[in-house]
């Protein structure tokens, strides 16, 4: 959390081809999985050990824009986004690589560039083209959706990026078009919001010990607020 440089690992894929990663999650068991494409543009799912040795992967086919993962560790799945640009969906797997269901399409889904998943095991999910961020139950009930049309001004969102769950429940978003954090309850009531300043924020995560961990990859960086 200060910063200091610990270790990295190529991510590499079976047989040793390299993968371009996109997005990463921990598991309960410290364990990272990671969501990336090979040299021909198919998606893959890997985990890795701490040390970088790879222990588990599967392919989840081709989509056109980026994907996102989130480890579901009340369930023992993977979360992953998938879209064309237009069409856009949460695909939930077991590790083992079977599809169990899908999610997104019957609430028009676009975009879907971040996910993660709650203490309580409901699935936030940020859709940039929509603007809204979509929030399911563990059972894939969907629960509700905000920050789009026709939320007011200054809580409607403009392409969110990054999206996490704090440890009391409230969700924070990378909001970079309006070069912000919002913070929303768990419900999406908007409760404040955070100048950053920064136009490239792609992810946001929940520190232990309450901060806030922002990626700009415009200006290269890690940002750590001390306390959101």
């Amino acid at each position: 959390m200060r910063g200091v440089h610990l270790r990295q690992y190529p991510t590499v894929l079976p047989g040793g081809a390299v993968m371009k990663p996109w997005d990463v999650s921990l598991s309960g068991d410290g364990h990272l999985w990671v969501v990336g494409t090979d040299d021909a543009h198919s998606e893959h799912v890997v985990q890795y050990a701490r040390s970088g040795r790879l222990t588990s992967s599967f392919g989840i086919g081709n989509s056109l824009y980026i994907n996102g993962i989130a480890a579901d560790l009340r369930n023992d799945r993977v979360i992953v986004t998938c879209s064309d640009g237009y069409k856009g969906r949460l695909e939930i797997y077991h590790p083992g690589g079977h599809l169990l269901f899908s999610l997104g399409p019957e609430q028009r889904m676009a975009a879907p560039l971040f996910v993660t998943v709650s203490a309580e095991g409901n699935i936030v999910a940020s859709d940039t083209r929509t603007f809204n961020v979509f929030v399911y139950a563990e059972t894939g009930h969907f629960l509700t959706k905000f920050g789009g049309y026709p939320s007011s001004e200054g809580t409607r969102l403009y392409h969110p990026k990054g999206v996490c769950v704090t440890s009391t429940g409230d969700i924070v978003v990378a909001d970079p078009g309006n070069r912000r954090l919002v913070v929303f309850t768990g419900r999406g009531r908007y409760l404040r919001q955070i100048a950053t300043g920064m136009r490239g924020m792609q992810g946001v995560a929940a520190g232990p010990d309450g901060q806030l961990v922002v990626v700009d990859d415009r200006n290269r960086t890690v940002t750590i607020y001390p306390d959101y």
